[in-house]
């Protein structure tokens, strides 16, 4: 339980600071414990250069600064607490980014998305060390670094303070090191965590699909990952395309995908793609889908065509969708879009928003009831054991 005494003058900015961090406290679900002080000898006693001022943990302090207002010094409130009490159950948004305009506009896409709600944005950029030619040994570059690292301050300054993100915290960070295993350690250090990249931006969103480090992280990745095309700009999504094709995964992905896209209740597109009319599919996915959204807004298609990709694509673009959601199967749909010559027909057409999401990070919507899942609670008990 993080201990937080707030003290100053019962005025308008004082009122704000208090309303702002309990509701703040209370909706991450934060331990914290909040006490007011407005006596004036108590105050005094602290000696403060401004106020009002925050103690956290008897220890450090934050306070009011010449030309701050009330909100700028609510945000900084907000970054420490959550560095010490943890995250709670806010919304986590990672997004890698190199300073290209291409992930800069996912990072742009990702706070317009999140406008609004309380969230935190992780912005981190991964910088590998380099090898000496000389005797093989890895050494760093500490312009290059201290550089990267001042890039980084002043894109951060410039977006948290921006009143359009008000109620979003705002961190960035430059890390030394392999990206691959860098953003998934930085995915996986909370709950609650989605991730944005942008595509490359010379072939469209698909082009991303065909970097080597990008397809080990989407075949890694246990968390929802959106990938956003250079030049597109949010809007709210009306229709959301979802392709679907084994039941028992696409029941752990429906619970994150409702998660993130019933709020703009959209219509849901089900598609299922394939190369033989003759092949039998049933959308049995529909039952579950229909506990959550409305019936008349979820429309189940069959693709039939020679290309499963360029049917998708076809579809996606005919239809007005704003985001494509793709289930990453083993062995099945996401990976055969890899094949060289899928990725290379539809790399340079589609221009949409995509969500990959893995079954693999899902939660089974069973629980303990399914037996696959009791299987492999048993068999890892049993392993500690050994």
């Amino acid at each position: 339980m993080v201990q937080l005494k707030i003290y100053g003058r019962e005025d308008s900015s004082f009122g704000y600071l208090q309303q702002m961090i309990q509701r703040f406290a209370q909706k991450a679900n934060l331990g914290v414990h909040i006490e007011v002080y407005n006596d004036v000898r108590e105050i005094a006693m602290k000696n403060p250069e401004g106020i009002p001022f925050i103690e956290i943990d008897g220890q450090e302090t934050i306070q009011l600064k010449t030309g701050q207002t009330a909100s700028e010094l609510y945000s900084e409130v907000r970054r420490k607490l959550l560095n010490i009490a943890g995250y709670g159950t806010l919304q986590n948004i990672v997004v890698p980014i190199d300073f290209s305009p291409a992930s800069i506009n996912a990072l742009q896409y990702a706070l317009d998305l999140y406008h609004g709600k309380e969230a935190v944005i992780h912005v981190i950029h991964c910088f590998q060390e380099l090898v000496n030619d000389v005797n093989g040994v890895p050494y760093m570059d500490q312009y290059q670094i201290d550089n990267l690292n001042n890039r980084m301050e002043e894109l951060i300054a410039r977006y948290a303070n921006d009143s359009r993100n008000e109620g979003l915290v705002i961190h960035g960070e430059v890390i030394i090191g392999s990206p691959l295993a860098n953003i998934q350690r930085v995915a996986k250090e909370h709950d609650n965590t989605v991730m944005f990249m942008g595509s490359s931006g010379t072939t469209g969103v698909y082009k991303i699909l065909i970097g080597s480090m990008t397809r080990a992280m989407l075949k890694k990745a246990v968390k929802p990952l959106f990938i956003i095309p250079p030049d597109e700009k949010y809007m709210p999504w009306h229709a959301v395309a979802w392709t679907v094709d084994r039941y028992k995964d696409d029941r752990k992905v429906f619970g994150s995908l409702k998660d993130i896209i019933s709020e703009f209740n959209p219509t849901l597109h089900l598609l299922h793609a394939k190369t033989n009319d003759s092949d039998d599919f049933e959308f049995e996915i529909l039952n579950d889908v229909h506990e959550s959204f409305a019936q008349n807004l979820v429309k189940p298609h069959l693709l039939v065509g020679k290309n499963v990709a360029e049917s998708i694509e076809s579809y996606v673009s005919s239809h007005d969708i704003q985001l494509l959601v793709m289930s990453h199967y083993e062995r099945g749909l996401f990976d055969s879009l890899f094949h060289h010559s899928v990725s290379k027909e539809v790399a340079s057409h589609l221009e949409k928003p995509m969500l990959i999401i893995n079954p693999k990070g899902c939660k089974c919507p069973d629980g303990d009831l399914c037996p696959g899942c009791h299987e492999k609670k048993e068999k890892k008990e049993m392993n500690m054991e050994d």
